[in-house]
């Protein structure tokens, strides 16, 4: 886990800090396999940095511009970067890089020519990579451009050969190989779509792709979408109220989990004081199977379900604290 500038390894078990490290910025994201993290770094000092799951000892660093997201793992680690002065240009000045998870070497690059705000977390795949935004692309394991899809997107991920890619208001099936549309489904309200609704990262999981829909105009669309991955028929949807963000699921042992923010009717020296709260559905009729609330000013993060634990962190926004809390699989 992060948050700031710190790196801390927590042990499952009984949540004790096995070791911490400081990093030279603030965290952009991390990865992590059995034996390494990978750490995504921005500030002053931009790039990835390798340490030991063991004791946290760097195992390597590599200098880059300013990384988006966590890296993704594969045989290599896939790291988004932005060029200075990117963020304010409606046009997107930035690389797909291949690194060697070894030492950091920098294998290839690929640069986008995409508009908009830029593009996704990459997803691998049988050694394709794939990426969202104004257009969906597919990179081969050389850094050659294998298919482009104009009809962009927010997310995706790559399951049996298609490609799921979110977007407002909805989700797109598109193949693997080719980039060609299987299906795509739009979210409606009263028969029309709901064009400022806005489709979470997806899960896909036994012929099911999962989804958050958030409403920012809220008419009624906001809550958890579950799709036939064959055609993107409604298999159910489990509404929420429409002042809520909706996260993006997690799904394990036929139960999904995620969570949702509103907003409270104070203000705060932050701003707008979220009230969160973590939910678990059932995976095959969206029902409610539990809910954990807390006071008006706290988030929760996307959460994570391994060795029977839900893991998800908790940040209080008035008070400045965060935390990290582990709940039992089954019930919670």
């Amino acid at each position: 886990m992060g948050d700031s500038g710190t790196v801390r390894a927590i042990r499952l078990g009984d949540g004790s800090e096995r070791w911490s490290v400081l990093t030279e910025g603030f965290i952009v994201g991390l990865s992590a396999t059995d034996e390494t993290v990978y750490v995504a770094v921005g500030g002053e000092w931009t790039g990835i940095v390798a340490f030991s799951t063991i004791d946290g000892t760097e195992q390597w660093r590599q200098e880059l511009p300013q990384p988006r997201h966590a890296p993704t793992i594969d045989d290599d680690l896939y790291v988004v970067v932005e060029e200075p002065g990117s963020i304010d240009s409606d046009e997107f000045e930035g690389s797909l890089l291949s690194l060697s998870t070894t030492n950091g070497t920098v294998q290839w690059e690929y640069s986008f020519d995409l508009d908009g705000g830029g593009p996704s977390a990459p997803a691998v795949a049988n050694g394709t990579v794939y990426v969202a935004g104004s257009d969906v692309l597919a990179i081969n394991s050389d850094g050659t451009e294998s298919w482009r899809n104009p009809d962009g997107g927010h997310t995706l991920a790559v399951a049996d050969g298609t490609v799921y890619v979110s977007f407002s208001p909805g989700m797109r099936a598109l193949s693997a190989g080719d980039g060609s549309e299987q299906w795509e489904y739009i979210a409606t309200v009263d028969g029309r779509p709901a064009e400022d609704a806005r489709a979470s990262a997806p899960a896909v999981t036994d012929g099911t792709v999962y989804f958050g829909l958030t409403d920012y105009l809220r008419e009624g669309a906001a809550g958890i979408y579950a799709l036939s991955t064959t055609d993107g028929s409604e298999q159910w949807i489990t509404p929420f109220d429409s002042d809520v963000v909706i996260g993006a699921p997690a799904v394990a042992d036929d139960v999904l989990y995620s969570h949702a923010a509103g907003f409270a009717d104070f203000p705060s020296v932050r701003g707008t004081v979220e009230a969160g709260r973590v939910f678990a559905l059932d995976a095959a009729d969206g029902n409610q199977r539990w809910e954990i609330g807390d006071a008006e000013d706290t988030e929760f993060s996307d959460l994570i379900v391994t060795d029977g634990l839900v893991l998800v962190s908790k940040l209080s926004i008035l008070a400045g604290t965060f935390e990290i809390l582990a709940l039992e699989e089954a019930d919670s």
